[in-house]
């Protein structure tokens, strides 16, 4: 029996906290890691599908990649493992992070994903990039659940995808089913299809996650509100606001260094033009500073 974990009744429970709230995801790049015992790690704040049964079997699902990561030093690899155990047959076990906890029961022949962390956010997409080697007609799966009151969930979000041989951007917008405020949040990234048997040896590559919290036009549309797109962006980025004012514009790198300064720029509902083509490929902060307010977004240079 190949398909071991049964994961669809419990992908989105959120009972579990264990740690404080932030707006960002945590150690998104995967670039910390830490040892869980049996050679194997997991990345810092996530816990996966690496498993030890019966004290003899060893399942490495989740491991570092360096060889080609998107972004940094390092990206996570995730791999759906098979073995053979005696007495219960054949045994795959998907390649799985979470953010919350994953929990197995081998009498039951039953597994899945449980808990969260605390997050009183509203996201509207879930953005990362990833690439994915199946094995047959298998799929990964990468999904998102918020929740209030810890029970309730009130937004969601997944996508499943076949075969993607190189790094690519993947963006999901949240559905929400009510107008709360969430508290907790969980994440899971799966190298096999939840709804389907899983197959040996799928594997996906995942770095570079964030979440998206602009909104519509329409509701971004107030005086001295301004809306920057696209992101990601290349050569150019472009800024828009309702209303002309000047604005002074700064982009900072990742560890803080200033990269670009655009002072006492206009800008309008035409949409200026910023020239970034000097930037490198990644993650850069750009603030934006008008009379009134003060917005600073997270972009990503291609």
């Amino acid at each position: 029996m190949k398909k071991y974990l049964l994961f669809a009744a419990c992908l989105f429970v959120l009972t579990f906290y264990r740690s404080i709230p932030a707006q960002d995801i945590p150690n998104c790049s995967f670039e910390t890691w830490s040892s869980i015992g049996n050679g194997m790690e997991n990345p810092d704040n996530w816990d996966s599908s690496n498993e030890i049964l019966l004290g003899t079997f060893i399942f490495n699902t989740t491991t570092k990649e360096t060889a080609s990561p998107f972004d940094g030093t390092i990206s996570v690899k995730i791999k759906s493992i098979s073995q053979t155990i005696p007495l219960v047959g054949e045994i795959v076990i998907p390649g799985l992070i979470t953010v919350g906890e994953f929990y197995v029961d081998i009498e039951a022949q039953t597994g899945g994903v449980s808990g969260g962390i605390p997050f009183p956010f509203r996201p509207t997409k879930l953005r990362g990039y990833f690439k994915y080697q199946p094995t047959g007609t298998d799929s990964c799966f990468i999904g998102i659940g918020l929740a209030k009151a810890q029970a309730d969930t009130i937004g969601t979000g997944y996508m499943k995808a076949i075969s993607t041989p190189s790094w690519t951007l993947f963006e999901i917008p949240i559905e929400y089913t009510s107008e709360d405020t969430p508290d907790s949040m969980n994440i899971v990234i799966m190298s096999s299809n939840p709804e389907a048997d899983f197959q040996a040896n799928s594997t996906i590559w995942v770095d570079s996650l964030s979440f998206d919290f602009s909104v519509s036009v329409e509701e971004q549309y107030t005086e001295n509100s301004i809306f920057i797109y696209p992101n990601p962006a290349k050569d150019y980025l472009y800024i828009m606001t309702p209303f002309k004012q000047k604005v002074n514009i700064k982009i900072y790198n990742p560890i803080g260094c200033l990269v670009a300064d655009y002072n006492k720029m206009t800008i309008s509902g035409k949409s200026s033009k910023l020239n970034i083509s000097n930037l490198t490929a990644g993650i850069y902060l750009i603030e934006i500073v008008t009379g009134k307010e003060k917005i600073v977004k997270k972009i990503f240079v291609k």
